[in-house]
């Protein structure tokens, strides 16, 4: 079977897998993979000055280890069996699969509960093959979190239900948590409008609009009571980048590690738990910038695209990853 989806979905999965790196948005490309014996046809632009991960070829540009120079092509171990790694805690970040607002229509989705597409689900599916065929099975993911928006969860279900492959009965939606504080971004006044609408631009200058998607500080205006798309407390009225960050940072640490690292109750010790993040590109990208120490003026530059897995092993005495930072253009990352 041949189906389209995007770039940054499967090949840069499968890099993000094996070895992993500070992924840089750059100029376009196209590629073919196989994702357990489906071949996916994939094709898409890249994007330009990103720090997020990837890791060779489709998604990156060169990289080098911190203290090693150039690092070497991409070998058959570089891809090994993640199910090799022991002794670490395991987190697996993911966006959700697209949904109806993303692609050549985008709009400010935040906190507006859209679902997915097709195309997003069949993103999740693959995600979670890629997963499996890597050794991760669903019986080692001990706890899932989700964010309270439905493309989140669907998402975090359909990937559960593909590593579980067959075996069906490792897997139940009971294992998933939902965390408002994993929500997307709070977008205020001008959620729900697409972000190329000429009457955004004539309403706001572009200086204006660039400053609230892409600096941490700038903020939309906060939205009413009578907005199509309000939501009671906990939903804030507005959200900046750094707002977003500070409360998934906080649900990071009340949480989320403690399921990683804690909790005494799951099935597998701290040392070989797998914990599964499904979020949006916002809420994950605070996650990355708190682990990797990401400068705040870069923070905004951090790009996480649609279903591709971010891997982070930890040191479960010391809770800090275990594996040395790869260098690229903007910075380095733990991620894998």
């Amino acid at each position: 079977t041949t189906m389209s989806i995007p770039a940054l979905h499967a090949a840069a999965a499968a890099a993000a897998l094996g070895r992993g790196s500070a992924l840089i948005r750059s100029s376009a490309a196209s590629c073919s993979v196989a994702i357990s014996g489906m071949k996916t046809s994939t094709s898409c632009a890249r994007r330009s000055t990103f720090h997020g991960i990837g890791g060779g070829g489709m998604m990156c540009t060169t990289h080098k280890r911190k203290s090693n120079g150039s690092a070497p092509p991409p070998s058959a171990a570089a891809f090994s069996d993640v199910g090799q790694r022991r002794s670490v805690s395991t987190l697996v970040l993911l966006r959700h699969g697209k949904s109806i607002w993303n692609g050549d229509t985008a709009r400010f989705t935040g906190w507006a509960d859209v679902p997915l597409t097709v195309q997003g689900r069949v993103e999740a599916v693959a995600a979670g093959q890629l997963l499996r065929s890597r050794g991760m099975a669903a019986s080692r993911v001990c706890v899932a979190f989700a964010s309270e928006l439905e493309r989140s969860h669907e998402t975090c279900e359909l990937v559960l239900a593909s590593m579980a492959g067959h075996e069906q009965e490792t897997w139940s939606s009971e294992r998933i948590r939902r965390e408002w504080r994993l929500n997307e971004r709070h977008y205020g006044a001008v959620q729900g409008r697409l972000k190329n609408d000429p009457a955004l631009r004539d309403e706001y200058d572009e200086a204006t609009l660039v400053e609230w998607r892409r600096s941490l500080h700038g903020k939309p205006p906060p939205m009413d009571e009578m907005h199509e798309y309000y939501q009671p407390p906990p939903a804030p009225l507005t959200e900046s980048l750094a707002d977003c960050q500070k409360r998934v940072v906080k649900c990071w640490e009340e949480s989320i590690s403690g399921a990683l690292f804690d909790e005494a109750d799951l099935p597998l010790p701290p040392q070989d738990r797998t914990v599964l993040v499904v979020a949006h590109a916002n809420t994950l990208r605070a996650l990355m910038a708190h682990f990797d120490d990401v400068e705040e003026e870069q923070v905004p530059n951090l790009y996480v695209p649609n279903s591709v897995p971010i891997l982070y092993h930890f040191d479960h005495t010391t809770r800090k990853p275990v594996e040395e930072k790869l260098e690229s253009l903007l910075g380095t990352s733990h991620a894998r």
